[in-house]
């Protein structure tokens, strides 16, 4: 974890950040579609935070954050008396390959829910426990806070449910609770309408943009035999390349089956509890949905994911495997309290023995999962935007003006040379960089037959001039419609030599060419709105082929003179 102490940005594939909150920009003004998920207020208070100082320092807060409130709250969740037990659970809810991946895959929000995941399930227990206004209030305000991942969302209503239907199997009769559960659901809607609402009332969302393509192009992968073997190991991440500590030193893997008998024990010890159960069939749900198509259960998962509406967002399974991480560190809590009780009461040879396996247990997350010590394995380092950015950035603010600025290339994900980490590709950096009218690529990806999952109607128009861009030289006029003034080259990707048109066009400027970034600039005038009395808006604009911009023609007609 050395990176989170050091002065600097850490870039990780879908996490970046700089000096330009560009979700909070794009999610208050409608510049994406509507996002499923309460991510509005914290980018807004990322977007404040980061006025007030720098944008390094609370990203480093917030990853901080989310480890220390992740241990806390697996520390309070178990329904146990040992301390000892309280601090393996957090210490697994931490340290465990699940957590490790995503920080790689730069999943920081997932992660900001995953922290919270174990404060909700623990209020919503105490309400099952203890019905009453005020924790219902608290589940409220918890799961509302879960939701700033919609899929973690999801999983903690599956938790939900799971516990709740055992509770009412065991004790039968409880008007009280389900008053207080049924109140919960419209609460929950009239407090999260505001992301709730545009989300279900939008034509098209990322949602329908999924298909069974991405249910294949995102499936587990195979770390250790198979991809389902791999899931119950909490290993299986879609996105290859990643070493896990069972890749450097295999016999780690035998820490895995300490986490494993540690479970067992407990969840034997106490096997008639109905939360034990509870947890044990979370658990279980886990491993069979992780696997996905992937996996034994492959028939099952595409039925779910292809006809029910609560399980179509989930193309990437792997995200199941947080209610493996939950079971194994719940009911490992209660393994560990059963060996605590041995230490306390049992003769002198046993106490000793024991103890000894208290140790092991410990030690055995951190053995498992010790790549996530030393800066992640190698994998992450701390860095700085180059200069030349900075350069073109002061030029940007000091042409003020209405206009757009294009990046290049229309990659939403390449490597970047000047990134250090042992893996150097990540998401757009410039829309965190660059302040103004971003026209970037959004989703736009090639795994697995996939090529751009986003809606914008200017999406396929910049793809489709980039698809001929071989055949002219103006492509400063071609950009009017969208108001480009300027063209930002991002230098890095494995497709740069595709760009070198921007070099000969006739109606682009230079402004700057740096080692890591270029600046060009529109020599035509352009604006956010062209007035025309011509049906043909293309003829006054020179643009041949302005019927391209993705089957939309914003026109307005000049009706008189006044």
């Amino acid at each position: 974890m050395g990176p989170l102490l050091q002065k600097g940005y850490i870039l990780a594939l879908d996490m970046v950040f700089g000096p330009v909150s560009a979700s909070a920009r794009d999610l208050l003004f409608g510049f994406e579609a509507p996002v499923l998920g309460a991510r509005l207020l914290p980018e807004l208070l990322l977007a404040a935070a980061g006025a007030l100082g720098p944008v390094w320092l609370v990203q480093k807060l917030i990853l901080l954050s989310i480890f220390t409130l992740a241990g806390v709250g697996a520390y309070r969740l178990p329904l146990v008396d040992s301390r000892s037990a309280r601090y393996y659970a957090g210490l697994l809810y931490v340290v465990n390959p699940f957590v490790y991946v995503r920080f790689l895959a730069g999943h920081w929000y997932i992660l900001v829910s995953y922290a919270v995941v174990p404060f909700a399930v623990k209020s919503f227990i105490s309400l099952l426990d203890q019905p009453s206004l005020k924790q219902g209030v608290r589940v409220l305000a918890l799961t509302s806070l879960v939701a700033i991942s919609s899929h973690l969302l999801a999983l903690t209503a599956i938790a939900y449910l799971v516990l709740y239907l055992f509770w009412v199997f065991q004790r039968r009769s409880a008007p009280r609770l389900h008053l207080y559960v049924a109140g919960l659901i419209p609460a929950f809607f009239l407090l999260n309408a505001y992301w709730l609402m545009p989300a279900l009332a939008a034509d098209r969302t990322l949602l329908q943009a999924i298909s069974e393509l991405d249910l294949d192009a995102f499936a587990p992968v195979t770390v250790v035999f198979s991809p389902w073997v791999s899931i119950a190991l909490m290993l299986g991440f879609w996105r290859e390349g990643y070493v896990y500590a069972v890749n450097v030193v295999p016999a780690v893997g035998l820490a895995f089956g300490v986490i494993v008998w540690v479970a067992i024990y407990g969840a034997s010890w106490t096997y008639r509890s109905w939360l034990t159960m509870a947890v044990f069939t979370i658990g279980v749900i886990g491993f069979v949905l992780g696997s996905g198509v992937a996996g034994p259960f492959e028939g099952l998962f595409r039925f779910l994911a292809l006809h029910f509406p609560f399980f179509e967002g989930f193309r990437d399974s792997h995200k199941f495997v947080l209610l493996l991480v939950l079971a194994y560190a719940l009911l490992g809590a209660h393994g560990v309290d059963a060996v605590v009780a041995v230490v306390a009461q049992g003769r002198a040879w046993q106490r000793r023995l024991a103890l000894a396996a208290i140790i092991l247990v410990f030690l055995a997350p951190l053995a498992y999962s010790f790549t996530l010590f030393w800066g992640f394995n190698g994998y992450v380092k701390v860095t700085s935007y180059p200069e030349d950015w900075y350069t073109v950035r002061r030029i940007l603010k000091e042409d003020a003006g209405d206009y757009g600025i294009l990046v290049l290339p229309w990659e939403s994900y390449m490597p970047y040379p000047w990134v250090p980490n042992r893996d150097s590709t990540v998401r757009t950096p410039a829309r965190n960089f660059f302040e103004g009218n971003l026209i970037y690529p959004k989703q736009v990806i090639r795994r697995g037959g996939i090529y751009a999952q986003s809606f914008a109607p200017e999406q396929p128009y910049i793809k489709s001039l980039l698809d001929q861009s071989h055949t002219f030289d103006d492509f400063g006029a071609r950009l009017r419609p969208l108001a480009v003034k300027y063209v930002v080259l991002e230098k890095g990707g494995r497709q740069l030599a595709r760009y070198n048109f921007l070099y000969d066009q006739q109606d682009l400027e230079l402004v700057l060419d740096g080692e890591t970034i270029a600046l060009f600039r529109n020599r035509h005038p352009v604006s956010r709105v062209y007035i025309s009395s011509s049906p043909d808006l293309s003829g006054e604009l020179e643009l041949g082929e302005a019927e391209r911009l993705s089957h939309v023609r914003y026109r307005i007609e000049a009706q008189g003179s006044g």
